[in-house]
């Protein structure tokens, strides 16, 4: 086979495969985003662990704790504004002192980790989750 059309043939594959990617969505995923995420969150040298519980059919609750961020509560706090259409997960959280946690990320319903920034009290902090029960 000639470079020239192996080349087309790769290409081609990408595409097809990026335009299923592109097209997913939760309810062609059994269990979509549902199910809970633990991971580091990071802030400049300040880490510690975020919990992310996401629940219902179709994914309509959830909570959210950090730990190691005294500002924002070492308590699950509910999520608000909760929704997901199939590319983009968006959510915000109340800390402890009353700003607002703001996440809008990208997310693949059937991906294992989820890795993205929210915004929180003027601040950037890296989410770094893992699923780790269904």
């Amino acid at each position: 086979m000639r470079n020239e059309t192996r080349r087309k043939l790769i290409v081609a594959g990408g595409l097809i495969a990026l335009a299923g990617w592109s097209t997913a969505r939760a309810e062609d995923v059994p269990d979509g985003l549902r199910g809970t995420w633990r991971g580091p969150w990071y802030l400049g040298m300040t880490s510690g662990t975020a919990t992310l519980v996401l629940a219902g059919d179709p994914l309509a609750e959830g909570t959210l704790q950090l730990t190691n961020n005294d500002n924002f509560g070492d308590q699950p706090l509910r999520l608000q504004d909760l929704a997901f259409d199939g590319l983009q997960l968006r959510f915000r959280a109340r800390g402890a002192d009353g700003r607002m946690l703001v996440a809008d990320w990208a997310a693949v319903p059937t991906a294992k980790t989820l890795k993205a920034f929210v915004s929180y009290g003027g601040y950037k902090l890296r989410f770094e989750l893992t699923r780790i029960v269904p």
